[in-house]
């Protein structure tokens, strides 16, 4: 007990005579560390801002180039014959090349925790009428082709190119079905792709008002 006792004393006497040298290493390594993690934590979330930007910036270039897709179609394809009552027998079959861009919807799901969280259905519909307009084109190429596969030409002209087609009525049924549902899935798919490039830029501006986003002003239906 009486050896205890001196050294007790000795790291009194340290204490007291260091404790200005004591306190202030103590308050160093403490107030070290607490930078340390208060900048270990502005990193992080710095990181998770830039990639919470980066996935809204990259859905907005996906329904872009979507949209670029659905013009050409629109342009090229269904506003020469739009307004003709025969549109349906005089559109050839058309090819395209479209966009392999697509939405990631799972980078996007932190906009489900901000009350924007219908966006991401709405992105996800967008994209859903883009592919469904291209699924629209196809199934009206192949139709196109089964009617004159399996109908017979009875006269064609030479000059222009049109000829007269004795086809079933059936499949004749369906070229004019998928002309029409062609010419509402386009127009529509194109419109909510441009409508929804504005709305990540418009969440995305109110939720990191510092960040860029792309601008795309929406275009109006065409009227049938």
């Amino acid at each position: 007990m009486s050896a205890i006792i001196p050294i007790l004393a000795g790291v009194w006497h340290f204490l007291t005579e260091n404790s200005a040298e004591f306190i202030s290493a103590l308050g160093g390594a403490f107030f070290g560390a607490w930078f340390a993690n208060l900048l270990q934590n502005r990193t992080e979330a710095t990181k998770e801002l830039d990639e919470n930007h980066f996935a809204m910036v990259r859905a907005q270039l996906a329904l872009v180039a979507q949209a670029g897709t659905l013009h050409n179609i629109q342009q090229q394809c269904l506003d020469p014959l739009r307004n003709d009552p025969a549109r349906a027998q005089k559109m050839i079959q058309f090819t395209h090349v479209g966009t392999d861009l697509r939405v990631d919807l799972a980078p996007l799901a932190f906009i489900l925790m901000t009350p924007e969280a219908d966006l991401l259905q709405q992105v996800h519909l967008a994209q859903s009428g883009y592919l469904t307009a291209l699924d629209c084109l196809r199934d009206r190429n192949e139709a196109y082709n089964r009617l004159f596969k399996q109908g017979h030409v009875e006269s064609m002209d030479m000059k222009t190119g049109q000829c007269t087609v004795v086809a079933s009525g059936p499949d004749l049924k369906l070229v004019l079905d998928l002309t029409d549902a062609l010419y509402d899935s386009v127009d529509r798919a194109l419109i909510r792709c441009e409508k929804n490039v504005e709305e990540l830029s418009r969440v995305g501006k109110t939720l990191f008002p510092k960040r860029k986003f792309i601008r795309m002003k929406p275009l109006e239906v065409p009227k049938a």
